[in-house]
């Protein structure tokens, strides 16, 4: 087990990712929206969890967190507003990158 690489421990075939959104109150265009938390789920061939992965995503304008984004993604304002996951500030993809096994070039 200790000369198995990666890949061979961790194999999966499909990759889900959710996105939750922040939508401010009044507004209706997607482009009003910004992104709070990404989510994703490797599964392999039977689709059975392999592993999954969450992080917040910070949100830069403090007034415009809508009060129903805290309830239905389940994390503090705090988390959202400093983009903390589990008490740690995420400030780059290189998590998600290690995460996918992904190099630079694909994300």
């Amino acid at each position: 087990m200790g000369n198995e690489t990666r890949s061979e421990t961790e194999q999966f075939e499909y990759l889900f990712l959710d996105l939750e959104w922040n939508q401010p109150i009044g507004t209706t265009e997607l482009t009003d929206r910004a992104a709070v938390q990404i989510a994703i789920v490797a599964v392999d061939e039977a689709m059975n969890p392999v592993k999954s992965f969450s992080r917040a995503i910070r949100l830069r304008n403090p007034e415009s967190l809508n009060p129903h984004t805290v309830k239905i993604i389940h994390m503090p304002e705090y988390n959202i507003m400093q983009g903390r996951s589990n008490g740690k500030r995420e400030t780059d993809i290189s998590s998600i990158q290690a995460y996918c096994s992904l190099d630079q070039g694909y994300i």
